[in-house]
């Protein structure tokens, strides 16, 4: 296993070289990207897309740091990603709902009330 020292690569990268060097560390990022996400499937989605990063990116892997901060990293950032996507997702502007629906709000807990 390549888990304690740098790796250096040279042309194309071999999936299985790859699934040796990653497979080490996979419940460390999913336990990152948990952290983050605080939710199984988009911690799921980030560690795939952290995965695929590093796959397509292995070449740019420096040894300035172990192979498993790198990879951690790269999910991390992946996790604050979908965050960034999720929060931009859910946006909804309250001026166009309140024009869309009839002159009575009900808001949950409160009586329904003329505007």
């Amino acid at each position: 296993m390549a888990t304690g020292r740098k790796t250096k690569t040279v042309g194309v990268v071999d999936d299985d070289v790859f699934d040796e060097l990653a497979a080490p560390h996979a419940k460390r990022i999913f336990r990152a990207a948990y952290r983050i996400t605080r939710n199984r499937q988009d911690a799921e989605d980030a560690v795939q897309d952290a995965l695929l990063q590093a796959f397509v990116r292995l070449e740019h892997f420096d040894g300035r740091s172990t192979f498993a901060t790198w990879l951690t990293q790269i999910a991390i950032n992946s996790s604050l990603m979908i965050l960034r996507k999720r929060r931009h997702a859910r946006a909804v502007s309250l001026d166009t709902h309140i024009f869309q629906t009839s002159d009575r709000i009900k808001a949950p807990g409160m009586c329904v009330s003329t505007i």
